[in-house]
C-alpha cells in the first residue's frame, strides 16, 4: 500500500476523525517503517508508546522495531547462547512442528550425523521456544517463535548444512509414505513439513523437492479448508509444470486447485498440455498417454455437468463423450480383454450420454455393460454394480419416454434386489419407489398412489421418519394422490409435509422448495387460484436467493406466477410477465428447449386472451393472436 493508503488505515485504526488529529511527523516515521504492509503498521500502532506518539500525547521511541512483538522476540533470540540459537534454527527448517525423532535419528539412505542430538533437543526445551507434546512432536510455542528462529537460519547454518538437514527430513517423509506411517500424522504436521520442503527459499538452496509433495500439500489444504489456493500459488504451479520436472500427480493437483478457484479453462489447459506432451513423446493413442487422457476427459465431464440444462452444455458433453470414447478405444487396444478399466470406461460413457439426454445411446451402452458384467469374473449377475447398471437402463428407458417399459424393467429387477440385498435394504426400497413412480408415469395414478402408500411405512421403519428418502416418498404419495383426482387431499398432504422438511432439511433445500411449489400447484388445482398465486409469489424470491434467477425451477415459478395472474383475471399483466420470461428462457435455455416452448405456448395463449393482435419480440418470431 502507498503512504496515503496506510495513513488512512492508521486514522481508522486509531479511531481519529481525520489525519489532522495525528502527529504528522510521528505518523510519517511509522508509515515508513511499515514498508507498505498494513499488518506491520497495525503491529506498530498496538505498541502503547508508538500509539501515544502518533496521537500527539508522547514521544516516538528511537528504535521502533525493538518495541513490536517480533522485534522483542528477535532481541530475546539474540540473547540466547550461540549453540542454542543454532539448535533452534535447525529445528525451524522442517516447519512449525516435526517429529522429534526425525531430528535425532539417521533416516534410511542418508549418510552423516543426525541434524541434532537428543541432548541438544532436551536443552532446547528449556528455552521455552519449543515444546514436546504427548505424541512426540516438537512444536514451536508460537508462530512468532518459529518465524524468529527461521530468520536466523542463514546466519546460524551454512547452505550445505541446510541442504543436509532438508535431505534428512525428506528421507523421513519418503520413508513414512512407504511404510504407511504418514497417514498416522495429523494433517497440520503433514502440512507443516510439506510446506517447509516445497518453499521457494528451499529451491534457491539447490534442494529439488519431490513434485508430489506440492501436489499433496495442495490436497491437504483443499480438504481441510484452512488455506485456499491464491493466484500467486496457482501461477507458480503452472510455471513449474511448464519448466520443471514432469509430474502426473502435480498436474492433477494443479488442475484441481484451478477448478476449485473457478479457473476452468486454465485447468483444462494444464491437463491438455500434459496429454500433448505425452503424445509427442510416445505417440498419439499410446498406452502411456491414457492416464493423461483419462484426467482430461474427467475434467471435461465435470465442466459439462456444471452447465447441464444451460446453453452450450450440449457442446461440452459432446467433447467429454468424445474424449471418453477415445479413452475406451485406447483401453480396448492396450489392456487385456475383460480388464475392469474397459468396462468402467464404457459405464462412464453411458452415464455421460444420459446426462446429455441422449438416452437411446446411453441405454445401448448400458445394456452392453450389463451383458459383459453378468459374465465377468469380477462382477457376475448379482454384483451390486451389475444391479445398479440394470437400474440405470430402466430409469433411462423411462426418461426416454417409455414409462410402461421402464416400469416392466423395474418390476423385473425388484425380486433380484430382494434376493441379493433383502427386502429392507435401502436399494431395494429405492426400486420399489421406481416401480411406483413409473406406474404413475405410465398412466396409472391410482395404482401409483397405492404403491407409495404401501412403501411409506417401510421407509419410516427402516430409515426413520426424517430421512430424506422417507420425505421424498411422502412427497410422491401426495403428488400421486393429486394426480389420482384428489387435489384437496394432495394440498393437505404437501402442507403437512412442508414443516417436517424445513425442520429436517432446511428451508432452502431443493426438496423443500419443490414441496412448496407442489403445495402451491395443488392449491390452485383445488380451486383456490388466489391462494395459489400468493404461494407462488412467496416462493419466487426464496428460489432466486437459493438457486439464482436463471435456475430452470426459478423460471418455472415465474411462469406459474404469470399463469395465475392471468387466471385471476389480468390477462394483460400475464402477457407482459410472459413476454419478459420468454426472453429469459431463450437467453438461458435456448429457443428450442422444452421449457422455452412451453412458455412460448403460454405467451401465445395469454396474448390471445388479452386480445392482442400482433407482438414482436427482439430476435423472436412474430406472434399473432386473434380478437374474439
Amino acid at each position: 500500500m502507498n503512504p496515503a493508503e496506510l495513513a488512512e488505515v492508521a486514522v481508522q485504526y486509531l479511531d481519529l476523525q481525520d489525519a489532522s488529529q495525528a502527529d504528522t511527523s510521528a505518523l510519517s516515521t511509522v508509515i515508513t517503517a511499515s514498508r507498505g504492509h498494513p499488518g506491520r503498521l497495525v503491529r506498530f500502532l498496538d505498541v502503547p508508546s508508538i500509539r501515544a506518539a502518533v496521537t500527539g500525547t508522547g514521544e516516538l521511541p528511537a528504535n521502533l522495531e525493538s518495541l513490536t512483538g517480533q522485534g522483542q522476540a528477535f532481541q530475546l533470540f539474540q540473547a540466547l547462547p550461540q549453540d542454542m540459537r543454532r539448535v533452534l534454527a535447525v529445528a525451524s527448517l522442517p516447519g512449525l512442528v516435526v517429529p522429534a525423532r526425525w531430528l535425532t535419528g539417521t533416516p534410511p539412505g542418508i549418510l552423516g550425523v543426525p541434524p541434532l542430538t537428543e541432548v541438544e533437543v532436551e536443552a532446547a526445551l528449556t528455552t521455552g521456544w519449543v515444546a514436546l507434546d504427548s505424541t512426540g512432536m516438537l512444536r514451536f510455542t508460537s508462530e512468532t517463535a518459529h518465524h524468529t528462529a527461521s530468520r536466523a537460519v542463514p546466519a546460524e547454518l551454512t547452505s550445505d548444512r541446510q541442504r543436509q538437514i532438508l535431505a534428512a527430513i525428506a528421507a523421513y517423509v519418503d520413508a513414512a509414505h512407504n511404510n504407511d506411517s504418514w497417514t498416522a500424522l495429523l494433517s497440520d504436521v503433514c502440512e507443516s513439513l510439506l510446506n517447509a520442503l516445497t518453499a521457494e527459499d528451499v529451491r534457491r538452496l539447490g534442494f529439488d523437492p519431490n513434485p508430489a509433495w506440492q501436489a499433496e500439500l495442495i490436497r491437504i489444504r483443499r480438504v481441510t479448508g484452512r488455506i485456499a489456493a491464491e493466484e500467486a500459488t496457482l501461477v507458480q504451479l503452472e510455471e513449474r509444470l511448464r519448466t520443471g520436472t514432469p509430474s502426473a500427480v502435480l498436474v492433477v493437483a494443479t488442475a484441481e486447485a484451478l477448478l476449485d478457484a473457478g479457473h476452468t479453462q486454465r485447468a483444462l489447459d494444464v491437463l491438455q498440455a500434459e496429454l500433448d506432451r505425452l503424445s509427442a513423446k510416445y505417440g498419439i493413442g499410446a498406452a502411456a498417454t491414457l492416464p493423461a487422457l483419462a484426467n482430461l476427459a474427467a475434467a471435461w465431464a465435470v465442466v459439462a455437468r456444471k452447465h447441464q440444462g444451460y446453453p452450450g452444455a450440449q457442446e461440452l458433453f459432446e467433447h467429454a463423450i468424445g474424449l471418453y470414447r477415445r479413452l475406451l478405444q485406447g483401453r480396448v487396444s492396450h489392456l487385456p480383454k475383460g480388464d475392469v478399466r474397459i468396462l468402467n470406461t464404457r459405464r462412464t460413457v453411458a452415464q455421460l450420454l444420459a446426462d446429455a439426454y441422449r438416452f437411446a445411446e446411453a441405454i445401448d451402452e448400458a445394456r452392453r455393460c450389463v451383458q459383459e458384467m453378468k459374465s465377468h469374473p469380477e462382477y457376475g449377475p448379482d454384483h451390486p454394480d451389475t444391479l445398479t447398471t440394470r437400474r440405470h437402463v430402466a430409469y433411462w428407458t423411462g426418461e426416454a419416454g417409455d414409462a410402461e417399459r421402464a416400469r416392466e424393467l423395474f418390476v423385473t429387477l425388484l425380486p433380484d434386489r430382494v434376493r441379493v440385498l433383502g427386502p429392507d435394504h435401502p436399494h431395494t426400497l429405492a426400486i420399489r419407489h421406481n416401480v411406483a413412480f413409473w406406474t404413475g408415469k405410465a398412466g396409472e395414478a391410482e395404482r401409483a398412489r397405492e404403491l407409495f402408500v404401501a412403501l411409506l411405512p417401510d421407509r419410516v421403519r427402516v430409515l426413520g421418519p426424517d430421512h430424506p428418502d422417507t420425505l421424498i416418498t411422502r412427497g410422491n404419495k401426495a403428488y400421486w394422490t393429486g394426480e389420482a383426482g384428489y387435489a384437496e387431499q394432495a394440498r393437505e398432504l404437501f402442507a403437512a409435509l412442508l414443516p417436517d422438511q424445513e425442520s429436517a432439511l432446511g428451508p432452502d433445500h431443493p426438496t423443500t422448495l419443490v414441496t412448496r411449489n407442489n403445495e402451491a400447484y395443488w392449491t390452485g388445482e383445488a380451486g383456490d387460484a388466489e391462494r395459489a398465486l400468493e404461494l407462488f409469489v412467496a416462493l419466487l424470491p426464496d428460489q432466486e436467493r437459493a438457486w439464482g434467477p436463471d435456475h430452470p425451477d426459478t423460471l418455472a415459478t415465474r411462469g406459474n406466477v404469470a399463469s395465475y395472474v392471468g387466471k385471476a383475471g389480468d390477462a394483460g399483466r400475464a402477457q407482459e410477465l410472459l413476454a419478459v420470461l420468454l426472453l429469459d428462457h431463450v437467453r438461458v435455455l435456448g429457443p428450442d428447449h422444452p421449457n422455452t416452448l412451453t412458455i412460448r405456448s403460454q405467451f401465445a395463449y395469454w396474448t390471445d386472451e388479452a386480445g392482442a393482435r400482433l407482438w414482436l419480440l427482439p430476435n423472436e418470431d412474430r406472434w399473432q393472436g386473434h380478437n374474439h
